[in-house]
């Protein structure tokens, strides 16, 4: 079927990430957000022009303002692992992505 599973879980993804990007960006929290399919990691304190490997390149991480975004993500009712990492599936809906982007914007305009 021309790989649509794929397709279908890039567009979750990227709806997602491009969603919290923006919400970031309309409270003025600095985020990084990096990742494969299927997989992605959130990093407060700076924006990426590339690709971070190294420790020098997390330099700027705001590790407390991450661990307040998780903590009241947590209390929205979204759960994400510790470290920022986040796991889309196709099992995730339309209404899971909106659920989690209001949820985003509401606890980024307290950070």
């Amino acid at each position: 079927n021309d790989g649509e599973v794929y397709k279908a879980l890039d567009t979750t993804q990227a709806r997602l990430t491009d969603g919290l990007k923006e919400a970031a960006k309309r409270h003025g929290v600095p985020i990084s957000i990096q990742g494969a399919r299927g997989v992605f990691s959130t990093m407060f304190g700076f924006e990426l022009e590339s690709t971070a490997y190294t420790d020098a390149d997390l330099k700027g991480m705001d590790y407390k303002l991450y661990l307040k975004f998780w903590e009241r993500m947590q209390a929205e009712g979204i759960i994400t692992l510790a470290g920022g990492r986040w796991f889309v599936s196709i099992a995730h809906t339309e209404a899971d992505i909106d659920r989690t982007l209001e949820a985003a914007d509401k606890v980024m305009a307290t950070l």
